[in-house]
């Protein structure tokens, strides 16, 4: 069974927390070592523990709702503000996609004026002839090849 030292931070955290110290920096140098750290919580969870010793029981348990309140409306906090983006995300892009369904792809003078320049048809038409010419020729070399090494 954990002590009550142990339970408001475990021994098993702070030497985690022990192992991440230990690790240097971008140069590669070790800022602080791990067993300092570890002594300095030590230190700090040692001072909270007797000025939370000294309270009352009634001080300790408001202390606990306090915290155990402040957490639950963090959460609900959190769920409401992913509510909110997500619905103004959906309204938007939505919105967005009909108004370019309905009003910009469904307009008949835009789709009039949306028409391709005949220049560029033609120029389209060509190009496109002459991929499959190319394709041909592709084709026929690979028949000769084909024939010569086989």
């Amino acid at each position: 069974m954990l002590t009550h030292e142990e339970m408001l931070l475990p021994d098993c955290v702070m030497e985690e927390m022990q192992e991440i110290a230990d690790a240097t920096d971008e140069m590669g140098e070790v800022r602080y070592t791990g067993e300092m750290l570890y002594e300095q919580f030590k230190i700090i969870r040692d001072k909270w523990n007797k000025k939370f010793v000294a309270q009352t029981l009634h001080q300790q348990q408001q202390r606990r709702l306090y915290a155990a309140i402040k957490a639950a409306f963090c959460v609900e906090k959190k769920t409401f503000i992913d509510l909110i983006l997500k619905e103004t995300t959906m309204h938007v892009v939505k919105g967005r996609d009909l108004w370019i369904r309905d009003t910009l792809l469904g307009h008949s003078e835009i789709l009039e004026h949306a028409s391709e320049d005949s220049n560029i048809t033609r120029l389209r038409d060509k190009l496109l002839a002459d991929i499959e010419a190319f394709k041909k020729c592709k084709a026929e070399v690979d028949s000769m090849v084909h024939i010569l090494y086989c």
